[in-house]
């Protein structure tokens, strides 16, 4: 959640870049500590019911929901087997 105070010194995209920053760095924590961790967004986030439920004030925003979680074991064959990117990823085109 981002909690925008009004300011001349930071905007507001920033305060919010720092509540992004902060989210994203208890992520990488959680990883490290063992934990799967993925970062949901979508249009539900600035959603009025959902702000609601969440007893956000008008001024604030959600910025999404870590969702925290077991990893897949390793040894019993819990990931995913790898993707080619080169599938998927192409160049971008020429001018």
């Amino acid at each position: 959640m981002a909690s925008p105070r009004k300011s001349d010194k930071v905007p507001r995209w920033e305060q919010e870049a720092v509540a992004s920053g902060v989210a994203h760095v208890l992520s990488l924590l959680l990883d490290e500590a063992g934990w799967g961790v993925i970062w949901r967004t979508g249009h539900y986030t600035r959603a009025k019911a959902v702000a609601k439920a969440h007893g956000l004030k008008k001024s604030e925003d959600l910025l999404g929901w870590l969702y925290v979680g077991g990893k897949p074991d390793r040894r019993r064959g819990g990931y995913r087997r790898g993707v080619d990117a080169r599938r998927f990823v192409s160049r971008m085109p020429q001018p």
